[in-house]
């Protein structure tokens, strides 16, 4: 196959535009979101719900538009990159980063979203940032780079097979997140508003049931006000680095914020200090800054490190409340508010969370409320073993197609991971 020499200029619609140099304020929704370097993943993606806003009179000037890319060009984030996707919504990017637009009549756009993620990529920024005491690739550097660029057609046949991986990758992700919100309703419905079944199918609260008043509040007569540690535990079990073994590293960055589900792992070799293990279906809390809200059951056994809380419930049954009890607004909010130290918070357990009111059902009512959501649960928890598939099945393709050593006529592409094969 001929690839063609070119540099990111050739291949862009004007030199490179840094972003505007503005701070971040809480979201807006009559402002426009805004788009910063902490706000990229390793793997060139977003999280749009999340982003802050930005309240500058010159933002509209630095809207991100189709067939944008940008670079992060300073700090141990340098060279992170997000192809700019319009189902994330208007943005505009921020001064460490670098906009180019590309220009869709000599290359495939997204063909460099997938070329950042290419070891030749990753190589160029190895040698660029070599003896740099700090990290800092700018504008120009950037439009110099080299890419080998293959025939368009090969371009549009490698784009069209590894965007049906992602759009896969994509799909798990909503049909996951729509799983979430259903149980997280349903506990609502049945824990907080109390209309659960009653023993003749209707809904306890509106066909008049008993309720008494607690510390709690108002509740089923034969329901107890507790607090989190009446159904909950901290375990700190320690391990040091040598005995890590093949257990895989969680490291706090990992959890995912708003997401009950955990969709990555570190290498443990990435593992320092402070290394505490959890088990298979324990609760894991990130416990430093925990206003970020990361609540997530574990799907296996790892390790993480003391930033965050690893909790178990003393009875099995009650797995499924207690999880989603912990991924409840208001518990984030009480681990705030007991938080402790100003510039880097800690959640505390003792005498902090552990103390957090919170109504226990009888036993029958959580069994039938297990009964619902135990297929739900359980897809959730193991959801990230199927998108790790899709994705080293992207991350092994790829590589093989940029270099030109496999063609994509040659790859047998089924969106089942396990069948897809090359020839």
């Amino acid at each position: 196959m001929y690839f063609k020499k070119v540099i990111l200029d050739d291949i862009s619609k004007g030199k490179g535009s840094y972003g505007i140099g503005a701070s971040a304020v809480d979201y807006n929704p009559s402002l426009y979101k805004y788009l910063r370097i902490t706000d990229i993943s390793d793997d060139g993606e977003i999280n749009s719900n999340e982003l802050m806003s930005v309240d500058d009179e010159n933002a509209c000037k630095y809207l991100l538009e189709e067939n944008d890319i940008v670079f992060a060009r300073t700090g141990n984030s340098t060279g992170k990159s997000y192809f700019y996707n319009k189902k994330d919504g208007v943005l505009v990017y921020a001064g460490f980063l670098i906009k180019f637009t590309l220009d869709d009549k000599k290359v495939n756009p997204k063909f460099m979203k997938y070329y950042t993620k290419s070891y030749e990529y990753k190589n160029w920024l190895k040698s660029i940032s070599t003896g740099s005491t700090r990290k800092n690739i700018n504008a120009k550097m950037y439009g110099s780079m080299e890419i080998q660029l293959p025939p368009r057609s090969q371009q549009d046949s490698m784009v069209n097979l590894l965007s049906k991986i992602d759009k896969k990758i994509e799909i798990n992700k909503e049909i996951n997140n729509n799983l979430e919100q259903q149980i997280q309703l349903l506990f609502e419905e049945w824990f907080m508003k109390f209309e659960f079944p009653n023993n003749l199918n209707k809904p306890y609260k509106s066909s008049g049931g008993k309720f008494k008043e607690t510390n709690y509040g108002s509740i089923p007569l034969d329901w107890t006000d507790g607090i989190l540690e009446d159904i909950l535990i901290l375990t700190k079990n320690n391990i040091k680095k040598e005995n890590l073994k093949d257990l895989p590293y969680l490291p706090i960055d990992i959890i995912p914020m708003n997401s009950l589900s955990i969709k990555e792992f570190k290498n443990n070799d990435e593992a320092k200090s402070s290394l505490i293990t959890f088990d298979k279906n324990d609760i894991l809390i990130g416990a430093m800054r925990v206003y970020f809200h990361r609540v997530s059951i574990a799907p296996c056994a790892g390790i993480t490190r003391n930033t965050c809380f690893v909790l178990k419930p003393y009875d099995d049954k009650y797995l499924g409340y207690a999880l989603l009890l912990c991924n409840e607004d208001r518990t984030i909010n009480y681990a705030d508010i007991t938080s402790k130290g100003s510039t880097m918070p800690y959640a505390s357990w003792k005498n902090g969370l552990n103390k957090m009111p919170i109504v226990i059902p009888p036993l029958d009512i959580i069994e039938q409320f297990n009964e619902i959501i135990k297929p739900y649960l359980i897809k959730i928890r193991d959801s990230g073993f199927e998108l790790e598939k899709l994705t080293k099945l992207r991350d092994t393709l790829l590589p093989k197609l940029m270099s030109g050593e496999i063609d994509v006529s040659e790859i047998n592409f089924d969106l089942n991971p396990e069948e897809s094969t090359i020839k």
